[in-house]
C-alpha cells in the first residue's frame, strides 16, 4: 500500500486518523483543569463542571463545561447556544481555529507535535502508511509476556525532519492498541529481576538491557495515560525511576512515582540528572560508565521496611566496616552535620572561606584548618546569607592570596567553589520555614538542592549562618531543631559530604569565663536538642587576657587584645580530637590559625583550688537544708533530691574542670564531711554534728560509705 504524510493535509474532522483524535482526548482528561485554565483563563472549577463567561472567554457562568468521568468536555454556551462534545471541541471555539490547527496546537501544548520539529507521538491504525523520502530510521518493539510469547508490536519511524510515528499491530494484523492492560515492555526480563529501571520509551529501556540492567517502559509516550497500563509486574520490585530532561519526562515520572507509592513497591529510587544535558536528554544518550555512576547515585524516594529482609540482620554486617572519613584531621566527619559556634566578632565566615578555598583548590595531606590536616578535596558550595558579593570578594581576597596568583586562579583546577552571596540577589531566601505548623522545604532550595545532587565530587557545603537559613524556632524547640538537622544530615549522606553549618553563642557577658570545652557547649544559644541531633560540634570562644597573655609568652609573640581564641570540639559521634586547641588570628588573613593542639587550661593548682571552693560549697547547701529540716536526698529525684540545678553558676563552672556532682558527694562521703541516712532517713544528707545527722546517729541510722554508680 502507498504511503501517507499525514500532515501534508487539511482533513475535516470526518476524514482525520481517529486514532489520533481519540489518543488526544485520552491524554488530554488527566490535565483537563489545566488545560480549560491555559485557554480559558477566567474561568473557575465549580464541583464537576468548569464555568466561563463564554467559549471565547471572560469572567462569567453561562458557559458550563463538564469535568466528569466520561462526559469530560461535554458543554453548552447558553448565551449562543454552541455546544462542544470533548475538550478539543473546546479549543476550537475558543481559539477559532480549523481542526487539523486545533490537533496540531493541542499536540504541541501536550509535548507531542511541534513546528519546530519537535517530537509528535502518532499511533496510526490499519489504513495508513507513510512513503516519506526523508524516512531516517526504522525499528520494531516486540512486547511480549512471561513466556516469550509476542502481545503486539510497535514500529517505530523517525525522519530526519525530527518527526516520529508509531504504528502498534497486535498479533491478529489489527493495527491498533489493547484498550486496556497494555503490557510493559521486557516482562519477561522483569520476571527474572528484583531491580527494574522504569524509563521512557523503548529505545532507552533497550540500551539498558544491552548494558545488563533489567528495564522497562510504559506504551505511549509522557502523556500516557498510565490507568491503561498493567503495572502489576512491578507488584514486588525495587524501582529505579529515569526521566526523560524535559518537561513532559518530569511530569510523567511525579505520575509513575504517584502510582508505584500506592503500589507499595518495596522500593524506589529517583535517578538525579547530570547538570547541564541538553533539554531531551535521555538514558540512551549516556555512556555506559556514566549510567553506572547515575543508578548506583539514585536518590531514594520510598522503602518499604520488611524487618524479615536479610538486611536488617546483624549479620549483614561483616567485620570489615568502611573507617569512617573526615574532611579534616580529627573533625568533621564526611556523611554527617557539623555545627561551628562561636561568640560574634570571632571570623567564622573567613575561617569559613579559608576552608572552602583549601577543600576546592588546595593540597590536601598539607594544609591546615581548624588546627587539622585537610584531608580531603572536591567541589564545595557555601551560601552566605549575612555577606554580599563586595564582602565575599574583600575576605576571599585575604585568604586567597596564592604564591604567585591566587588557588582559585588556577585553570586546571579539578574542583570548584560556588558561593552563593544572598544579600546580593536582593533576597535572602530560607531554605525551610514553617507552613501551616509544619517544617517546608522553600522552593528556591528545592532548586539548589537538586543542583547539588547533580554534582559529583562534592565534599563540603557551609551554611551561614543557620538562624537567617531557616525560619524555624531552632532555639527554643527541641523537636524543630532535631528536624532541621536531620534534613542537614540526610543531605550530607546523600552527597557524601560535610554539611557544615555556622551558629551563634548565647547573647550577653559572661559572669564567669569559659574554661573547659563542656562550658562552651553550654553557651551555644538554643536548645540541647540542635547540638546532640549534630554529629560534630565545634566552638570558639576569645581567651581571657590572662590566658591570652600567657599563650603569647609561650610563643613569643607579643600580646594584643582580641588576638587569641580557644577551640574545641565539644560534642562529637566518632572519634575525634576533644582537646583545646588555641588559636590565633593572622594579621593578613584574618583567619583564626592554630598555634596550640593539646592545650590544659587548668593547671593543677587551679584544680586543686576549684575542687576545694566546689566541695565547700556542696557542703555549705547540704548543712542549710538540713539545718531546716529539709535534707537533700542523694541519689533521688524531685526537688528533694541535690543537682547542679541548686548550685551557683560559679561553682557549676569550676566543676565542669574535674568531676561529676555525684562523684564529689561520694568523695564527700568517704572523707566523713557529710552523713547519709538510712531507713526512715534512706538517703538524706547533713554534715557530720549537724543536727539531723546527730538525730541519725542515736537512732543507729547514718551511713557514710560511698554510693555506687
Amino acid at each position: 500500500m502507498g504511503c501517507i504524510d499525514l500532515n501534508q493535509f487539511k482533513y475535516e474532522s470526518q476524514d482525520v486518523n481517529p486514532n489520533r483524535v481519540s489518543d488526544l482526548k485520552y491524554r488530554l482528561e488527566p490535565y483537563a483543569v489545566d488545560f480549560l485554565q491555559y485557554i480559558l483563563p477566567d474561568g473557575k472549577v465549580r464541583g464537576k463542571e468548569y464555568v466561563v463567561g463564554t467559549l471565547e472567554g471572560g469572567r462569567g457562568k453561562s458557559t458550563s463545561i463538564s469535568l466528569a468521568p466520561g462526559k469530560i468536555g461535554v458543554g453548552s454556551d447558553f448565551a449562543t447556544g454552541e455546544k462542544t462534545g470533548d475538550l478539543i471541541d473546546v479549543y476550537k471555539y475558543a481559539r477559532n481555529l480549523d481542526f487539523i490547527t486545533t490537533l496540531e496546537e493541542i499536540e504541541d501544548w501536550l509535548g507531542l507535535y511541534s513546528k519546530t520539529n519537535t517530537e509528535p507521538s502518532n499511533f496510526l491504525p490499519a489504513g495508513f502508511e507513510t512513503n516519506n523520502n526523508s524516512t531516517k530510521k526504522s525499528i520494531t518493539y516486540t512486547y511480549k509476556d512471561y513466556d516469550e510469547n509476542t502481545i503486539l508490536t510497535i514500529n517505530r519511524i523517525e525522519y530526519s525532519n525530527g518527526r516520529k510515528e508509531f504504528y502498534p499491530q497486535l498479533p491478529d494484523g489489527s493495527k491498533s492498541l489493547p484498550e486496556n492492560n497494555r503490557p510493559l515492555y521486557n516482562l519477561p526480563g522483569i520476571k527474572e529481576s528484583d531491580k527494574v529501571v522504569l524509563v521512557e520509551g523503548e529505545k532507552c529501556a533497550d540500551y539498558l538491557i544491552s548494558l545488563g540492567y533489567t528495564a522497562t517502559t510504559c506504551i505511549g509516550g509522557a502523556n500516557t495515560p498510565l490507568e491503561k497500563t498493567d503495572f502489576g509486574p512491578l507488584k514486588n520490585k525495587n524501582i529505579v525511576l529515569w526521566p526523560d530532561n524535559d518537561d513532559g519526562g518530569k511530569k510523567l515520572a511525579k505520575r509513575e512515582k504517584d502510582l508505584l507509592e500506592e503500589m507499595d513497591v518495596p522500593s524506589l529510587q529517583i535517578v538525579q540528572l547530570p547538570v547541564g544535558v541538553p533539554n531531551k536528554w535521555d538514558a540512551a544518550d549516556c555512556t555506559p560508565e556514566k549510567v553506572k555512576s547515575i543508578i548506583d547515585t539514585a536518590k531514594t524516594s520510598y522503602k518499604k521496611i520488611d524487618i524479615m529482609l536479610f538486611e536488617y540482620s546483624a549479620k549483614s554486617y561483616d567485620t570489615n566496616p568502611i573507617p569512617r572519613q573526615f574532611l579534616i584531621e580529627g573533625g568533621f566527619a564526611l556523611n554527617s552535620c557539623s555545627i561551628l559556634a562561636a561568640e560574634g566578632g570571632t571570623g567564622k565566615s573567613f575561617m569559613f572561606l579559608d576552608l572552602a578555598v583549601k577543600v576546592a583548590y588546595g593540597l590536601p595531606l598539607f594544609d591546615q584548618s581548624f588546627g587539622g590536616t585537610v584531608l580531603q578535596s572536591g567541589n564545595v558550595i557555601y551560601l552566605s546569607a549575612e555577606d554580599g558579593r563586595q564582602e565575599i570578594h574583600e575576605r576571599i581576597n585575604l585568604v586567597d592570596k596564592g604564591d604567585p596568583i591566587p588557588r582559585r586562579m588556577n585553570k586546571d583546577s579539578k574542583y570548584e567553589l560556588r558561593i552563593i552571596p544572598m544579600p546580593s540577589l536582593g533576597t535572602t531566601f530560607p531554605l525551610f520555614y514553617i507552613k501551616n505548623g509544619i517544617l517546608a522545604e522553600s522552593d528556591n532550595w528545592s532548586r539548589i538542592r537538586e543542583s547539588i545532587l547533580n554534582m559529583s565530587d562534592v565534599k563540603l557545603i557551609i551554611l551561614d549562618p543557620l538562624a537567617m537559613l531557616v525560619h524555624a524556632d531552632v532555639n527554643s524547640d527541641p523537636l524543630m531543631g532535631s528536624m532541621v538537622c536531620a534534613e542537614f544530615n540526610r543531605l550530607a549522606v546523600e552527597t557524601n559530604s560535610s554539611v557544615l553549618i555556622s551558629h551563634h553563642f548565647s547573647k550577653g557577658n559572661y559572669d564567669v569565663a569559659i574554661e573547659s570545652a563542656e562550658q562552651a557547649r553550654q553557651h551555644v544559644r538554643g536548645t540541647t536538642a540542635l547540638v546532640d541531633s549534630a554529629r560534630n560540634t565545634f566552638c570558639i570562644w576569645g581567651a581571657t587576657k590572662k590566658q591570652a597573655q600567657e599563650s603569647c609568652e609561650r610563643t613569643g609573640t607579643p600580646y594584643e587584645r582580641n588576638l587569641i581564641y580557644w577551640g574545641a570540639t565539644v560534642k562529637s559521634n566518632y572519634l575525634t580530637e576533644n582537646a583545646i586547641k588555641v588559636l590565633k588570628r593572622n594579621k593578613e588573613t584574618g583567619v583564626l590559625e592554630c598555634i596550640e593542639k593539646n592545650y590544659d587550661l587548668t593547671s593543677k593548682e587551679d584544680m586543686k583550688r576549684n575542687e576545694e571552693e566546689v566541695e565547700k560549697e556542696i557542703v555549705r547547701i547540704i548543712k542549710r537544708n538540713a539545718d531546716h529540716e529539709t535534707p537533700y536526698n542523694f541519689p533521688g529525684r524531685g526537688s528533694k533530691s541535690i543537682s547542679k540545678s541548686n548550685l551557683t553558676e560559679s561553682t557549676q563552672s569550676k566543676m565542669r574542670t574535674f568531676d561529676t556532682l555525684q562523684n564529689i558527694v561520694n568523695k564527700l562521703l568517704v572523707k566523713g564531711k557529710i552523713v547519709r541516712g538510712t531507713g526512715i532517713y534512706s538517703n538524706q544528707l547533713d554534715v557530720c554534728d549537724g543536727k539531723l545527722a546527730r538525730k541519725w546517729k542515736s537512732e543507729g541510722m547514718v551511713l557514710n560509705e560511698k554510693l555506687e554508680n
